[in-house]
């Protein structure tokens, strides 16, 4: 569920060292500019990612793959689901996903409470 999602993000938080062998880290929004970067830049330092998208298997994905993401469904940022299965075992987590609304129908303040 996402409070058990919400738990193991808390306890990852606490001050240590993260190293490429601690474990995986999770990246959210890994399809979009700025998650892609940021597991390119981890796997390039040796990290194990796991990138969190809406579907594991669209092909806009296939470049994750590629990359050496490990691809885990978690359809919708603000439900539960896929949470817990693509947080176990992380060590960390790039929560670097946000909303997105293409046809400008949500308000601002909507968007901007979702996002953060």
């Amino acid at each position: 569920s996402f409070s058990t999602a919400l738990t193991l993000a808390a306890a990852m938080a606490a001050p240590r060292t993260v190293t490429p062998s601690s474990g995986p880290v999770l990246v959210t929004g890994a399809s979009g500019l700025v998650g892609a970067n940021v597991a390119n830049q981890l796997r390039k330092e040796g990290y194990s990612v796991r990138a969190a998208v809406r579907e594991t298997s669209a092909e806009k994905n296939e470049f994750l793959r590629a990359m050496g993401c490990e691809l885990l469904r978690v359809p919708d940022l603000l439900s539960d689901e896929g949470w817990a299965e693509a947080m176990a075992g992380c060590v960390g987590l790039a929560h670097v996903a946000s909303p997105v609304d293409i046809a400008g129908n949500t308000p601002e303040d909507v968007m901007i409470s979702q996002a953060v």
